[in-house]
């Protein structure tokens, strides 16, 4: 049997990257988890960026949203902090596509 362990990959990631990835815009200082929140990818596919931005930043959502982000402040956090290039395509890339519904 093959056993994957996401607790010691998890522990792996933290101790390579940090706790949180720190975001800076206006006077805030924002902390967004080093891995990327597969909701915040779903919410971002279905453009409900209150929700995406409450996924990423959690109590400091609302700070965010008051900064008016733009979509390129978006496409920033997810290359810069994800390593993910939303591109210039039509729509959501692929893998920003919705989950079908349950």
């Amino acid at each position: 049997m093959t056993r994957i362990d996401l607790n010691a990959r998890r522990a792996q990631v933290r101790e390579a990257k940090g706790e949180s990835v720190e975001i800076v815009v206006d006077d805030l200082v924002l902390h967004a988890p080093v891995e990327m929140p597969i909701m915040f990818a779903q919410y971002t596919a279905q453009m409900d960026i209150p929700a995406a931005a409450r996924e990423l930043f959690g109590d400091q959502a609302e700070a965010f949203l008051k900064t008016r982000p733009s979509m390129q402040d978006l496409e920033a956090i997810m290359q810069e902090a994800y390593g993910i290039d939303m591109g210039e395509a039509q729509g959501p890339p692929p893998y920003l596509k919705p989950f079908p519904s349950m």
